[in-house]
């Protein structure tokens, strides 16, 4: 972990607020679940990044944003929004994907680590950044799941 400190300080070395410029990147996000979990978990004077003077405000930077709000809601009730709502994503093949998939094409979903069981569905949309499956669910009828494309494995269903 200290390397990826001592990295993070030289690149924030130059005044910039977050690890790639003025605006946070996921690479901010990556590294900052790291960095919380040292400063959440151990003693002060154990958390081994004191050093780290840059590294530390960034990582106060990063806090700020919070956690944002949650609202507690019951499976029921989460069926029911799902049950009333129409699906909007637009249909549009992927030009840049390997696998020439097209919308309509019968696929699986899964993800490429755990929690493996797959999702069954039609393409929808696809990108670099995003898988988006149709399926018909008996307690709501058609809906579109959303999956980033970075983790899970499309395949022909």
């Amino acid at each position: 972990m200290r390397g990826f400190a001592a990295w993070a300080e030289r690149a924030l070395s130059d005044g910039r607020k977050f690890l790639f410029g003025a605006s946070p990147t996921v690479a901010d996000l990556s590294l900052y679940h790291a960095v919380w979990f040292l400063h959440a978990r151990l003693p002060a004077e154990l958390v081994p990044l004191h050093e780290f003077a840059r590294l530390d405000a960034w990582r106060q930077r990063i806090a700020a944003f919070g956690n944002g709000t949650s609202v507690e809601l019951a499976a029921s009730a989460a069926l029911d929004i799902a049950k009333a709502a129409q699906p909007t994503t637009m249909e549009a093949p992927d030009p840049g994907d390997p696998a020439a998939r097209k919308p309509g094409l019968a696929v699986t979903v899964s993800a490429d680590d755990t929690g493996r069981d797959p999702v069954f569905g039609r393409l929808v949309r696809s990108s670099a950044d995003e898988i988006v499956i149709a399926r018909e669910d008996p307690r709501v009828g058609l809906i579109h799941v959303h999956f980033p494309r970075a983790g899970f494995i499309v395949a022909p269903g």
